[in-house]
């Protein structure tokens, strides 16, 4: 069973609840930049197969920014926890190799 799931914004107090990506996939470890204008998130296409994509807070200008994987979702890379750099310059994130056994940021 693959989960699937949106992304929103909401306001601190809970109200203005707007969604912002209907990704078909699960989306999750979502993170502003620095300067809030930009949103980096692991977006999940089920088996654990994980990618990570970007895109303004406003939900436009989506787009990955992980290696288009084999669609064998079992053998795909694992790419999850994304961070922006303190100044907003670039990301980290963490890669799980499965065919090659390396792992690490």
């Amino acid at each position: 069973m693959s989960e699937t799931g949106d992304l929103y914004v909401v306001k601190p107090d809970g109200t203005s609840e707007r969604r912002i990506l209907a990704s078909g996939d699960a989306t999750v470890d979502a993170q502003f930049s620095p300067d809030g204008h930009r949103l980096v998130f692991a977006t999940d296409q089920g088996e654990g197969a994980r990618n990570i994509a970007v895109m303004n807070a406003d939900g436009s200008s989506h787009h990955q920014v992980t290696p288009t994987q084999t669609s064998d979702a079992a053998r795909a890379d694992t790419w999850e926890f994304p961070s922006w750099l303190p100044d907003g310059s670039g990301l980290r994130f963490y890669r799980n190799a499965r065919q090659d056994a390396l792992q690490g940021l």
